[in-house]
């Protein structure tokens, strides 16, 4: 997939989750419980480690706070979507569905 189609995707998701965490605020937990796993997974890479401490700084802003961030359609958006902890709260076929969508819409325009 190319690096657009990746970025789309990424905001799609990413705007599929606040829609998520809007209706069940508890969903949160699962990017903290993600991190916390992933930590200690990761614990001899630093350069994870440090992506774990900004998203865990990023978790005890205001939840609005938190939605622009996953939203933000900039570099520091992009670059932080990359990585986010909020895997699980999206079931996997909806993640599929947005990608299979993402990959028609760029074959179309492509063509």
């Amino acid at each position: 997939m190319r690096h657009e189609i990746h970025d789309r995707v990424g905001l799609e998701i990413a705007k599929r989750v606040v829609a998520r965490l809007r209706e069940q605020p508890d969903l949160v937990n699962i990017a903290r419980n993600n991190i916390r796993r992933w930590q200690e997974r990761n614990a001899e890479s630093p350069s994870l480690l440090a992506c774990y401490r900004e998203w865990e700084m990023i978790l005890q802003q205001p939840f609005e706070e938190v939605c622009v961030v996953l939203c933000a359609d900039t570099d520091e958006g992009r670059r932080l979507r990359q990585n986010s902890p909020f895997v699980g709260v999206l079931p996997p076929g909806e993640i599929w569905e947005i990608k299979r969508i993402a990959r028609v819409g760029y074959a179309e325009t492509s063509a």
